[in-house]
């Protein structure tokens, strides 16, 4: 795994936990759609090294 994946994990649970506030909050989905944002190219770097390294071997 690389170091990127506890970021990862983290803004996950982040999602989760907002989605549940958003309810209550209007300006949190600004801010859930920039975690949103950031877990995507997280798990894409994450994918395209694995996928780099395995074609490598």
């Amino acid at each position: 795994m690389s170091n990127l994946w506890p970021t990862a994990q983290i803004l996950f649970f982040e999602i989760i936990h907002f989605q549940s506030l958003s309810k209550r909050q209007e300006n949190f989905l600004v801010n859930l759609s920039e975690k949103y944002t950031k877990l995507c190219e997280i798990l894409l770097e994450e994918f395209t090294t694995r996928f780099s390294d395995f074609k490598n071997n």
